[in-house]
């Protein structure tokens, strides 16, 4: 526990920000012992520390399958190759639940919400790269 307690800056990383994957690495370097981050999630708790892991964006593969089974029953044209799916076309969607919903500020979703409006309305275009 001193381990983490010290924080990310004694272990070389840009800011003070701990997160799952860091953690699991500093304690896989330390004692080679290589947990998976959901556990690390269970382990701070453990520990009684007031951080949490977030799911920040839901990848919608039900939306994907959904596109391209509709479009069969419809008897549209089979196309093989890769399809796109982001904020425009339901692929991907901000994750606000009952159980992150409260670690995150209203002020901060508005905000948020705000910026997928920009995204998908084509008034803000995200690089490609």
């Amino acid at each position: 526990m001193a381990l983490l307690q010290a924080g990310p800056d004694p272990h070389l990383y840009p800011d003070q920000r701990w997160t799952c994957p860091r953690a699991r690495e500093v304690i896989g370097m330390k004692f080679d012992v290589w947990y998976h981050v959901d556990h690390l999630i269970r382990l701070l708790h453990a520990w009684g520390t007031l951080n949490h892991g977030l799911t920040s964006m839901l990848k919608r593969v039900d939306t994907a399958v959904y596109s391209v089974i509709r479009d069969v029953a419809q008897d549209l044209p089979w196309r093989a190759g890769d399809r796109s799916f982001g904020l425009s076309n339901g692929g991907v969607s901000l994750a606000f639940d009952q159980y992150n919903q409260a670690l995150v500020p209203a002020t901060v979703r508005a905000n948020l919400k705000a910026v997928e409006g920009l995204i998908t309305s084509g008034a803000v275009t995200v690089p490609a790269k």
